[in-house]
């Protein structure tokens, strides 16, 4: 859990350093600078990154003390499109327990929940990272959250009858971890892509939020 921790620490850090900051010097005088892709550049980056992958969600929440905690749900697959969709199957609906109403019988129902649900995304944009020298630092694409939308029902048996409760989780473009964004690391297949909370609305009541959910996993 603790080097889990740090994986997230660093890679949030790296998010938002490397999105908000247009420059950067290193030790040999050559300029970092962020620059959205060229039409060319996103066909052949979209080709790369396009294909199913397998891995785990990783969401993080900090406590009424404000310590940071993680859980971990393993064994969600997602696939990439050409036409920029992303579409995650099977997620486990009772990973957003976390970020409702403390003590609710909703909430408790959501988290003992063995439904799962799909999640479709958004590629927004891709972006390099580059030094003035031409070299290519990293690739990035940004997920289009903002006013996003998961929905999902919880029942609950009340008095002998099967209740439904809708939930609406909402997506942002960013927050206190950073950005909606994603990453593949090409030599090694491996691909991270970070989710900015908002808020769950419970049955007419909203919770906001401000946490990271992370996607991290293999191509297949």
């Amino acid at each position: 859990m603790k080097n889990l921790k740090k994986i997230l620490i660093l890679a949030a850090y790296c998010v938002i350093t490397g999105t908000a900051l247009t420059s950067c010097l290193d030790s040999d005088g050559n300029y970092l600078t962020t620059r959205e892709m060229t039409d060319i550049e996103k066909a052949k980056y979209l080709t790369e990154i396009a294909g199913e992958y397998s891995g785990m969600v990783v969401h993080t929440y900090l406590d009424r003390n404000e310590k940071a905690y993680a859980d971990t749900v393993k064994n969600v697959s997602w696939e990439i499109y050409q036409d920029k969709t992303i579409e995650i199957e099977d997620l486990p609906d009772a990973m957003f327990w976390r970020y409702m109403k403390s003590g609710d019988d909703i909430t408790e129902a959501t988290k003992n929940s063995t439904t799962k649900s799909n999640l479709e995304l958004t590629i927004a944009g891709m972006f390099t990272q580059q030094y003035t020298d031409g070299t290519v630092y990293s690739n990035y694409f940004a997920l289009d959250g903002k006013n996003k939308e998961h929905k999902f029902d919880i029942i609950r048996n009340e008095d002998g009858t099967d209740i439904s409760y809708p939930v609406t989780v909402k997506f942002a473009d960013s927050g206190r971890y950073g950005f909606s964004i994603g990453a593949l690391d090409t030599s090694k297949k491996n691909i991270s892509m970070q989710l900015i909370l908002s808020g769950v609305k419970v049955d007419n009541t909203e919770q906001k939020s401000d946490e990271a959910i992370w996607f991290i996993g293999k191509k297949l």
